[in-house]
């Protein structure tokens, strides 16, 4: 990083949670974090490019496939990284197993974590998803809800397993379940997606999480 070019590339890479499916772009907790973290860098007389690159319904498969194209090519600072929700549901078409097995999904989140880091990537940030109500019309129990906490606690232990620094775990399921009683009151009526309570948590966790990490960063290229 020149003093020409003294820029910081933060990349959002996720689902219909990073994208705020549903609710205003500006209400979202990724629009309102790309104006704070600008905030923050300006004060040290940095830029920030701050980019969502998140599908609607992704898996981590097709997250793998997009990867190089929508994340890597851009050599980004700091990658944001939270897939899970898609990966446990359960659809009719899938006869009873969840779109993505468990084992594929700690395979596939441990790939996408690999590739970023091999490309430059100067700090990641894994995220677990929040806890969510939704039962499938298709199923009498509620199996996916389930299911999803079952990849977040495979998540952390995947994170736990990286030997190399600039990898954390940013834990969303249990850090809303520490400060709101139920999903009902983060949660749009579909069970999973997040409401404006929902975003403004996610923004002052994802503020915490992410402030000491581009603080560093600042340091570390001053």
């Amino acid at each position: 990083m020149t003093e020409r070019n003294k820029s910081i590339k933060l990349y959002f890479f996720g689902d219909s949670i990073c994208f705020g499916q549903y609710v205003s772009t500006h209400k979202t907790w990724t629009t309102r974090i790309s104006k704070s973290v600008s905030e923050l860098c300006q004060t040290r007389n940095f830029e920030i490019l701050t980019q969502v690159a998140a599908v609607n319904g992704e898996t981590t498969r097709g997250a793998l496939m997009r990867l190089e194209h929508d994340v890597l090519a851009h050599a980004p600072d700091i990658v944001w990284v939270q897939f899970g929700l898609n990966d446990a549901n359960y659809w009719l078409s899938d006869r009873g197993l969840p779109r993505t097995s468990l084992e594929a999904y700690v395979a596939n989140m441990r790939e996408i974590c690999e590739r970023i880091r091999a490309c430059g990537t100067k700090r990641i940030l894994v995220s677990t998803n929040h806890r969510i109500t939704k039962i499938p019309k298709h199923l009498s129990e509620n199996v996916y809800s389930k299911n999803a906490e079952l990849y977040n606690n495979e998540l952390r232990k995947l994170v736990r397993q990286f030997a190399y620094p600039g990898i954390a775990l940013v834990d969303m399921e249990s850090e809303i379940a520490q400060s709101i009683s139920t999903p009902e009151k983060y949660l749009l009526l579909d069970g999973v997606h997040l409401n404006e309570i929902g975003h403004h948590r996610y923004h002052e966790i994802a503020s915490k999480a992410l402030t000491p990490v581009l603080q560093d960063l600042l340091d570390e290229v001053n």
